[in-house]
């Protein structure tokens, strides 16, 4: 299977780390492709329809934003179990839910959610989602001023072929993303993209596309810049 998500992990500048992963696309973002692709309604007369007839699409939402957390099965630093982060990002707050019903089981220890099995649980948020910038609060006290998700200008799209959209996104950890006080490193290990509806002030939206990835321990002195590419064909 072809790698498309690239990312790239440097320290004062020099690269020290890359990773070359392959993302799923959850159930919620297969729904939206599907949606997306087509016209719900036409007026005027449909025997004769007109470039002025008026229409109604069924999706207008757009990838806009790119998440990162903390979770997910591929997870080793044994910070994540001890404060702040175990504190400000507690587990027990991703769903876990299985075939063939995907009612809810339960909920997750913070080590579940798996790229190569994404419907055992079901994927449908990060497992331990951490703040772009804000507070240290736990999710349920976490104000709405909160920045959950790396938007506009860190993130931007392009095309690299005729058959691709790319999602290009940097967390600068030297400008305060991520990793601020209290948090002097965070070992972040899952990322998920994000539509323009989903906002950037809650931590649990739902996801689109999601990836997990061996442990990126970030520090002050870091930056991470992934390269995301969605390919058609």
């Amino acid at each position: 299977m072809n790698s498309n998500v690239i990312i790239q992990h440097r320290r004062r500048g020099q690269l020290i780390g890359e990773r070359e992963l392959h993302n799923v696309w959850t159930r919620n973002g297969q729904m939206y492709l599907a949606q997306m692709l087509g016209v719900l309604w036409i007026g005027g007369d449909p025997e004769n329809p007109l470039p002025s007839d008026p229409v109604l699409t069924e999706r207008d939402d757009r990838l806009c934003y790119m998440g990162l957390g903390i979770g997910g099965s591929k997870q080793s630093s044994p910070l994540t179990s001890s404060p702040p982060l175990s504190t400000s990002y507690p587990v027990g707050l991703a769903e876990t839910a299985y075939a063939p019903d995907y009612t809810l089981y339960g909920y997750s220890n913070g080590t579940e959610y798996n790229t190569e099995n994404p419907t055992s649980p079901l994927i449908k948020t990060l497992e331990r989602p951490v703040r772009v910038s804000g507070s240290s609060l736990p999710y349920a006290s976490a104000p709405l001023t909160d920045v959950w998700r790396v938007a506009h200008p860190k993130l931007y799209l392009t095309h690299r072929s005729t058959q691709d959209v790319t999602v290009h996104a940097l967390v600068d950890a030297t400008a305060g993303d991520v990793v601020y006080s209290p948090f002097t490193a965070v070992p972040v290990s899952e990322a998920g993209l994000y539509l323009n509806t989903a906002g950037i002030d809650t931590p649990y939206a739902q996801l689109v596309a999601y990836v997990t990835f061996a442990t990126i321990l970030l520090e002050a002195t870091d930056d991470v810049e992934f390269t995301w590419q969605v390919r058609f064909g």
